[in-house]
């Protein structure tokens, strides 16, 4: 499948970065070790910018993205610096991610021949625990919080000095079906999602 990487907002076309998604012949184990033999014919993405303001993200890190018919994968792994670590705030359900966690604000949106209404997109927090929140679908310009995916989720931080400079990485592996995003269908190979 293509995927665009936009943030809905009317960015001219030529501007909008868009790329091939790769079918997997066989799909990653989901456990929270982006395994290079097990993401090899996933498509990497890296050099992403922050949305608010177009800069590079200053952390390096890089997305994976590859599908089968019953699945999407996603994985990301991230660079943290020594002596960090990520931050979910105390002192609320440690199980819900929240927009002040460490961690992703993901928006899809599926485009392909099993999407009912093209007018739909899906949008969530996914913390650094692995935990989901937020989960909305949005359409005629209002969030409906009455989304329930059951993505399988799994994340790790490596041991310290396994990435530069003495740091470690975080990883994410998830994976989801079409069910998860309310699709009539298998994917298929041409289908689009825009992504941010």
């Amino acid at each position: 499948g293509t995927v665009r990487a936009d943030s809905f907002s009317g960015i001219p076309p030529e501007k909008v970065a868009a790329f091939y998604v790769p079918r997997m012949t066989k799909s990653p184990t989901i456990d929270g070790f982006i395994n290079p033999e097990e993401w090899q014919e996933a498509t990497a993405i890296s050099g992403v910018g922050q949305q608010t303001d177009a800069l590079l993200v200053p952390r390096p890190t890089t997305f994976f993205l590859g599908w089968d018919p019953g699945h999407i994968y996603f994985a990301v792994r991230v660079y943290v610096r020594k002596g960090d670590k990520p931050h979910v705030p105390a002192g609320r359900s440690q199980n819900l991610a929240y927009v002040w966690d460490d961690g992703m604000e993901l928006h899809w949106k599926p485009m392909g021949k099993n999407q009912p209404d093209k007018n739909v997109s899906y949008k969530w927090f996914e913390n650094c625990l692995g935990f989901i929140g937020d989960c909305s679908r949005i359409a005629l310009g209002q969030q409906f919080k009455n989304w329930g995916p059951k993505f399988q989720i799994k994340t790790r931080i490596t041991e310290p000095v396994t990435a530069p400079n003495g740091g470690s990485w975080w990883e994410l592996e998830m994976s989801s079906t079409p069910k998860d995003f309310e699709l009539t269908g298998p994917h298929q190979l041409g289908d689009q999602w825009r992504m941010m």
